[in-house]
């Protein structure tokens, strides 16, 4: 009867491509196509598929407070952004 460390090592012989590759990584054909751009366009510095996420997001975070900001800011100062601010009673909302 065979152990079970004796059965792992004969499908290693039997089967090495099982081990060629890390689990934790994905296939590159299983990625998606914006990640991939991400490693391309990089230029080396993104070389692993989490890195790809984290920049991703990172720069989706930093994309959405700059469009709050102009947003806020727009809003703030243009005459729509003021009138919609006002302070004025309305004749439905004064008694």
């Amino acid at each position: 009867m065979l152990g079970i460390m004796d059965l792992l090592e004969q499908y290693k012989t039997e089967h090495p491509e099982a081990f060629a590759r890390k689990p934790a990584e994905m296939p590159v054909s299983d990625v998606p196509a914006i990640v991939r751009m991400v490693m391309r366009l990089s230029g080396g510095k993104v070389v692993s598929i989490k890195a790809a996420y984290t920049a991703l997001l990172i720069s989706a975070s930093v994309l959405f407070i700059a469009a709050l900001l102009v947003f806020f800011v727009s809003s703030g100062s243009s005459s729509i952004g003021k009138a919609r601010f006002s302070t004025e009673c309305f004749p439905v909302a004064c008694k």
